[in-house]
């Protein structure tokens, strides 16, 4: 419970909704990467992060097991290869069960997914979810370029110590 206590959706940022645990390569090493798995209403994270990563509209998944489209798809957390996914029911109602407010704008609604579904449904049927805003996409993209640029510089390292690094070009001492 402790580790579902501090599960957060790498996407919204917030307690997952009707929370699926992604299967990446790091499974084994403790990598357990929630990500909420709604309908249209809602952010609909997992659907997002897939279309996002492979510039893919339409995938299919069942029972967990994914086709070759998830084979690019790559953890939120530990950057490895996502397998598939499972929703683990025990981790899916306590998740569900804890409070969270209501996403539209100036709305003060507190209440669990359930909850949150039903006021949703009621008090906002036309609603959709935010649009991703321009200026924080755009810091995610810097990000994670910045993430591959020290990537690379760091296998150069290790594997050429003792180079320059200069722009695009790579120095060997002799």
């Amino acid at each position: 419970k402790k580790e579902w206590e501090d599960a957060v959706c790498s996407v919204c940022m917030e307690s997952p909704h009707n929370a699926v645990l992604l299967l990446c390569s790091s499974f084994d090493k403790g990598c357990r990467p929630f990500m909420c798995a709604t309908s249209h209403r809602f952010s609909n994270c997992l659907h997002q992060y897939k279309k996002a990563c492979t510039h893919e509209e339409e995938w299919s998944c069942r029972n967990g097991k994914c086709g070759e489209a998830w084979e690019e798809l790559l953890c939120p957390l530990c950057r490895c290869p996502v397998k598939g996914w499972t929703a683990v029911e025990a981790a899916r109602r306590y998740l569900n069960a804890k409070k969270r407010g209501c996403m539209q704008e100036g709305c003060p609604f507190v209440g669990n997914y359930r909850e949150l579904r039903k006021h949703v449904k009621v008090e906002h049927p036309s609603a959709c979810p935010r649009a991703v805003d321009p200026s924080r996409a755009a810091k995610w993209k810097r990000l994670e370029n910045e993430r591959e640029v020290r990537d690379v510089v760091s296998t150069i390292r290790s594997t050429m110590p003792g180079a320059i690094i200069i722009g695009d070009y790579v120095i060997e001492r002799n």
